[in-house]
């Protein structure tokens, strides 16, 4: 075996498999997957988990849709636990209009900016933007009965358990659903 090889199956980054009976390996580094003996040899791309949360909120959907998308409604959201929040936000909501927003501890040990570009915008039904690390989002929102049912499918990154975004992302809806249907979201408005 190779020393790339050898390397390969040692390390906790890559998933080394058996793929036929004489014993071939290949590896996966994120989402591609490689021949352990030729490592410029690209087997094939993975294709990225999606994961799916949804939330139902009891407000119009003209609410919704601003709580959703206007800066000044989504730095009262957008963060998943108390001990966060979101001191900015911009957003440019159009295809190939900017999404930015920073995310951090209120204490300030931690914080990052998550980022995004449109690739399409149907008011008060969808958004589709594709986040600065190349991942698709697609958010639908449906009226059913004066509530707005939201809707997000995400792709998973590589670095976390698929569920554990789920949750953190799951989270951020659910602080949003609470804000939409608060009168916050109505006197903002």
């Amino acid at each position: 075996m190779s020393f790339l090889g050898e390397l390969c199956e040692s390390s906790a980054h890559f998933a080394v498999e058996s793929k036929t009976a004489k014993n071939a390996k290949t590896f996966r580094y994120g989402r591609r997957e490689f021949n352990v003996n030729n490592p410029f040899q690209h087997i094939n791309q993975m294709e990225p988990m999606k994961i799916t949360i949804q939330a139902t909120v009891d407000a119009p959907i003209e609410r919704v849709w601003e709580s959703y998308t206007n800066p000044k409604h989504i730095v009262n959201w957008n963060f998943a636990i108390d001990t966060w929040c979101c001191p900015s936000a911009e957003n440019d909501l159009r295809p190939g209009g900017k999404y930015k927003a920073r995310m951090e501890a209120k204490d300030g040990s931690f914080g990052f900016d998550f980022e995004a570009t449109y690739d399409e915008v149907i008011a008060m039904k969808k958004i589709v933007y594709t986040i600065a690390d190349g991942r698709k989002v697609v958010t639908d929102f449906e009226t059913s009965g004066g509530k707005c049912i939201v809707t997000t499918a995400f792709e998973a990154e590589t670095e976390n358990p698929a569920e554990m975004q789920k949750q953190g992302w799951q989270a951020i809806l659910d602080n949003f659903k609470k804000y939409a249907e608060s009168s916050e979201a109505i006197n903002r408005s």
